[in-house]
């Protein structure tokens, strides 16, 4: 697979390179490695949120029951 990066972002990968003592590939895997779990975390604690919410929101109409 070939990813083109964005000057910067090539720049940001070499600089990581050279101070990791890592080739610019294994950077960049673990950099995409490390992004894909927390985007998988983010979106658990989203999912947690959300029933969070319904439950406060049923514990509130229960509570305006009594």
């Amino acid at each position: 697979m070939e990813i083109k990066l964005s000057g910067e972002a090539l720049s940001n990968v070499r600089r990581a390179s050279l101070k990791l003592g890592l080739s610019e590939e294994e950077v960049v895997s673990i950099a995409l490695k490390l992004y894909v779990k927390n985007i998988e975390e983010l979106r658990r604690l989203q999912e947690e949120l959300v029933e969070w919410d319904a439950l406060s929101d049923e514990a509130l109409e229960n509570f305006e029951k009594l």
